[in-house]
This record gives C-alpha cells, structure tokens and sequence, in this order.
C-alpha cells in the first residue's frame, strides 16, 4: 500500500493483507531512515546545561484566563487541500525548529569535558552514531541543573532512541536494538542497556514516557525532553523514571509530504514503546504522555498492546499479557478524533488505560491543516476538537478527561506553550500514581 493510497482511507478502514501492510511498514523504515539519517547531529547525548526556560514567568497569569467554553472556528474540513504553501508558512512561525533555533542561540557555552565525560556507543549503524563533533564535545562538559534536582529527589532520566533502527525481519529482534542512556550526576548522559532499564524496574516508582512531535531532531528531543521533565515530574514529590523517547522526526525535503510520511513511521515505532512497555514488571504504574505526532505514536501503541493491528503488525510474543492499567495524555493530538473509538484505527487503546487526559485547541494553526495532511476533507484532529463519538463507548467513556487550552495556547501549536500552563502540567502531575504497585486488572492486556 503507497503513503497515499494510505492517507486517503478513513481510520475506520482496516489493513486486508497483514502481509502486505508488514511489507510497507519495513518499506517505510527503510526510506525514512535513508531520507532522515540526521545529518544535523547524532543521537548520542550531549550533555547540555538547560537554564531554566524563560517561557515559566507568567505560567498562572496566563491560565487565569483559561475557559472551556470556546465553540470550534470554521471546519477544517473547508481548508483547500492544495494550499500547500499556506501550510508551509504557518509551519515557518510556529514549529519545534524554531523553539531549538532560540533554545541554541540563547544557550551558553561550556568548557570541552574531560575523555570520561562522554560515552559514545560503539555500534555505529548510520551517521548519526559517529562520534561527536568538537561543538558537541564542548557542549558535554556541564551537567545540567535538572540532574541535580533529579537526584535530590530520587527521580531518575532516562533517553531511549529508535532513530537508527532501519532493519526489517523479525519486529522483536529489530526492537532489540533501541539504545539507553541514563543521565547521571556528575557525568551527564552515560550509555546503558535494556538490561538496565529493566533491571530499574520499582514498582513503588511510576515510569512516566514522553515521546515529541515531528520536526524535532535528536538535539532537541533531548533538551526538549528534560524541559518536560522540569515541566510537570522535577518538582513532584513522588520519585519517578521519567524516559524521553526519541524517534525518527529530524525535517526532511518538503514539509507537507514529509509530514505524511512520519504519520505512517509513528506507527511504525510505536511498535517498540509496546514491546518495551512489555517488558516492564506488569505492577509498575505507567503514564505516557505524548506531544502532536507523539499523541499518534502513544494510541499506537496502546492499540498494539491492547492486541490490535496497524500496518499488519501485532504484539504477537507478550511477556506480560495482563498489566496494570496505563495512563495517558495526549497534548495537541495529530491523530483523527474518533480513533479510539472500538472498532477505528486505535480502537484498542481505551482498554489499556484507566486515565486518559486529552487537551483540545480549536485555535491550533497547524493541526487545522490535518485534513490537507492526510488529503481527507472529512478528518479532524483530535487535538482540534478533542474526543469525537464519546457516547458511542459506554463505560468507557469515564476514563476520558478533556481540557480545552484555547485561551492559554491560543494560535500555536508550540510544546514550550504546554509547559507553560499551570492547568496542563498540573493535570500532567495528578496522572503520576503517588506511588507503589497498581492493582491489576482483568482485561487489560493483549490476551
């Protein structure tokens, strides 16, 4: 099946041949990654020293504006589907790479660190794995200020890339090769393993993902990562992992088409989150928290672990069948807002979570072309107009929590905005279990 053949069909349709949607899914890592190899930097950590953000002044003055009563503005759906160049110009003003292009102008520079400061891996598969430049080896001599506060207060950080990955075969052999780091007091980011991931396995302390959008290259998925992390899990109180997910999203060729390709590789790498979260000690409380094509990439892999299908792949080999129930929000979602319904494209996903939190914009500039993206006049984003068809899920409908930032976002779709809002990271904090193991429950798994 072409990207698209696949954009054309409504997320109710299903794949016919798994074969054949298997095919097109390794296809699509390969091109991506052939397209996407991160001529701008590696994925080996670097070490930053984040000052904290200049976008925390003024957090609750804005949000004492907030209102939930703004009406949707004129449909997406009346959006030329050829207006290609308007897209692109609302993505110049108002995009991560202008948020890093700031971050690095404004970041100060360090003195070059010792040899044992940094550690590189030695796999090298692409471009990105060379070791790093002399910018980026000065760049790694300071420890942020954020690792210091983590260790005061037990919280742990972790960074977890599939960026590489561009082998095909065997899903759980290829999800083998995702790459740790941990960032450590003293010495920054340090090569680790599955092994010592999971071997950090507590179940009195929650695991909290996060996984950015699109037009972020490795870079900015980690200083962007610890800037969620300062954002809603420095300052709780209840000791958490907290692990930035880095995946294939560095800008490549034109904007619209590009983005519609990293719909399509978000479902393909939401395949690893599921395998790992299938690893996991079954007890341990798990909030994914997911930012624009992240949101897609998080339902995916719910929908996986919740034993669905997308592009012919599923979870087949489980480790942990049945698990506590997950938790998930989905800020500025890039998927279509009746999705989750049972039945549609992640209609899996509900079953895996107790809580889900979901933040509609009907202001977002960007996610108003999501029909142009997908060249579907009647699909609209989730994060848009929140969740569509919630009479139709019964009981179901409970889990579900919606909070609209009109007001306190406004016309962005800029991440640091989130951060900002003290009614987002505040409802982001209270999705983190206060601690210990979670109570098992019946029916969630794949099985």
């Amino acid at each position: 099946m072409s990207v698209g053949e696949r954009f054309t069909t409504r997320g109710s349709s299903r794949i016919a041949a798994l074969g054949a949607g298997a095919w097109y899914a390794c296809a699509l890592i390969v091109v991506t990654l052939a397209l996407g190899t991160q001529a701008r930097g590696d994925d080996t950590p670097a070490n930053p020293a984040p000052a904290t953000p200049a976008w925390t002044a003024g957090a609750e003055a804005r949000d004492a504006a907030e209102s939930d009563e703004l009406a949707l503005p004129e449909s997406p759906a009346s959006l030329s589907l050829d207006d290609t160049l308007s897209f692109e110009g609302v993505l110049a003003e108002d995009t991560p790479g202008e948020v890093q292009a700031e971050a690095q102008a404004e970041s100060p520079s360090s003195a070059a660190p010792a040899a044992s400061a940094v550690v590189t891996p030695v796999d090298v598969e692409s471009a990105e794995d060379l070791p790093l430049d002399a910018a980026r080896d000065a760049e790694a001599s300071a420890v942020s200020d954020a690792t210091a506060k983590e260790q005061a207060c037990g919280h742990q950080i972790w960074l977890i890339s599939s960026r590489h990955i561009t082998s095909c075969g065997d899903l759980n052999s290829v999800a083998e090769k995702l790459r740790y780091w941990r960032h450590q007091c003293g010495s920054g980011w340090i090569v680790a393993s599955k092994e010592e991931f999971l071997a950090a396995d507590d179940p009195a302390m929650p695991t909290a993902f996060y996984v950015h959008g699109h037009r972020v290259d490795p870079g900015y998925a980690r200083t962007g990562g610890l800037d969620a992390y300062r954002a809603f899990v420095r300052n709780s109180a209840t000791p958490t992992r907290f692990v930035i997910w880095s995946w294939p999203t560095t800008p490549q060729g034109r904007p619209l088409e590009d983005f519609r390709i990293r719909a399509d590789t978000s479902e393909v790498h939401s395949y690893y989150l599921a395998w790992l979260i299938d690893q996991l000690d079954p007890s341990i409380a798990v909030h994914l928290v997911g930012y624009s094509y992240g949101a897609r990439f998080i339902t995916g892999s719910l929908h996986y672990l919740g034993g669905g299908v997308l592009m012919g792949r599923a979870l087949d080999e489980r480790v942990h069948p049945s698990r506590a129930p997950l938790r998930a929000s989905l800020l500025a979602s890039a998927l279509d807002n009746d999705w989750l319904i049972p039945g549609r494209r992640h209609g899996q996903a509900l079953s895996q979570v107790d809580r889900l939190l979901i933040t509609k914009n009907p202001l977002d500039p960007v996610l108003h072309f999501y029909p142009v993206v997908l060249r579907d006049r009647s699909a609209v984003a989730m994060g848009v107009s929140g969740f569509a068809g919630l009479s139709r899920i019964g009981a179901e409908r409970q889990k579900v929590e919606q909070l609209n930032v009109s007001r306190s976002i406004g016309k962005h779709h800029t991440i640091d905005l989130y951060w900002q809002s003290g009614r987002v990271t505040s409802m982001l904090r209270s999705m983190i279990p206060e601690g210990g193991p979670v109570e098992m429950a019946a029916g969630v798994g794949g099985e």
